[in-house]
């Protein structure tokens, strides 16, 4: 099979061109990369990717020839990726790519703005997976993320599918699980559903000393229950898993491309905001300010535990401070009342001291010479 080195220039346009020149004697250049690997990061549409390679070596006319490689893929699809920090959305993004996508390793999100990558999926479809930030970023407030997710989606093509992705090895649903959940289901609407693929996420990552049993167990929770993603299922939402490997991330923007063969209904959101609605109206908003002002009201519920802790603290030390003035009074009434004793007893005594001094006194000063 004859390898090919893919090129990149502009034409006299200024337009972004790709050019497939085949390798010599069939060997692969250190630069060039399979054509189902082509990846460029990008936020636009896929670039222009000629019909023809360039002229071969030899100069004959008879001897030149031009041979056509590919023609531009028929379909060009959109897939959004959403799901909290470090459910894998880069490491699926980067197996179906093959660009290095920058993967984060902390619980602080390494995802900070929409970013679409676009690649030749097959000889008739490209596809562009756009990576999101997670609703519990460390830094940014969750109605700024909602709000760049969308801005994006209104300033680019359709998307026609959404990947949504959770990590098998979380044992339970956080509140902030279930939080991004609920804002996958109102961004898409309930008719958007069907083109939905519910991805479990860190299979590679089981250690062996966890029973497989265990954790399909928990996959079949996730899909039957209605609090997870059973009425999501029921709606016409598909699970799949993401083994860490490009067989699986393929195999589910597959699935993805045999749905969006019949007709895609808009993104819930958008239509929200088609009829009117501001941004803190649609499903997705409400969702956010709700949780909005729960976490200021379990912030002010803390902030008067923290007072009324203080105002209790004090009050404890007032009154310690009071029960050790009252033990000082008593020990000093004490001491006053001995001292006072004492007191009345020593004048007695030394009246009587002045008695018989005086009488000595006395005797000495009329006592007859000898």
């Amino acid at each position: 099979m004859e390898n090919y080195t893919l090129k990149e220039y502009k034409d006299e346009a200024g337009n972004r061109t790709m050019e497939m020149q085949p390798n010599k004697h069939g060997v692969e250049s250190p630069s060039s990369a399979p054509l189902q690997h082509y990846i460029s990061s990008s936020s636009m549409q896929s670039p222009k990717i000629s019909t023809t390679t360039g002229p071969q070596s030899s100069s004959t006319t008879s001897g030149s020839r031009t041979k056509k490689i590919l023609s531009t893929p028929d379909r060009h699809f959109s897939f959004i990726v959403m799901g909290g920090t470090g459910v894998g959305k880069s490491s699926l993004i980067a197996q179906l790519t093959k660009f290095p996508v920058k993967i984060g390793h902390s619980l602080q999100s390494c995802t900070e703005n929409c970013k679409g990558w676009t690649y030749i999926h097959n000889s008739s479809t490209t596809i562009t997976v756009i990576d999101t930030p997670g609703f519990d970023d460390t830094v940014r407030p969750n109605i700024d993320i909602l709000n760049s997710i969308v801005s994006y989606l209104q300033s680019h093509r359709p998307v026609m599918g959404i990947i949504y992705m959770h990590r098998i090895t979380d044992k339970r649903m956080t509140g902030t699980t279930l939080m991004n959940l609920q804002i996958l289901q109102a961004l898409a609407g309930v008719q958007f559903l069907k083109n939905v693929v519910c991805v479990t996420s860190m299979w590679n990552t089981i250690p062996s000393s966890v029973p497989r049993e265990e954790i399909e167990r928990r996959e079949a929770q996730l899909i039957a229950s209605t609090e997870f993603w059973g009425s999501m299922i029921d709606a016409g939402a598909r699970p799949e898993r993401f083994l860490g490997e490009r067989a699986s991330a393929l195999r589910i923007v597959d699935l993805l491309c045999e749905r969006t063969a019949q007709q895609v209904p808009q993104l819930g959101i958008l239509t929200e905001l088609a009829e009117g609605c501001s941004l803190e109206d649609t499903s997705a908003g409400k969702i956010l300010t709700a949780e909005l002002r729960r976490k200021e009201e379990k912030r002010l519920r803390e902030l008067r535990e923290e007072e009324e802790e203080d105002k209790r603290e004090l009050e404890e030390a007032r009154m310690r401070a009071r029960d050790e003035e009252k033990r000082s009074a008593k020990s000093s009434k004490v001491k006053t009342k001995k001292g006072r004793s004492e007191s009345r007893s020593r004048p007695a005594e030394t009246e009587g001291d002045f008695a018989r001094v005086a009488a000595l006194s006395s005797w000495f000063r009329f006592k007859p010479p000898h």
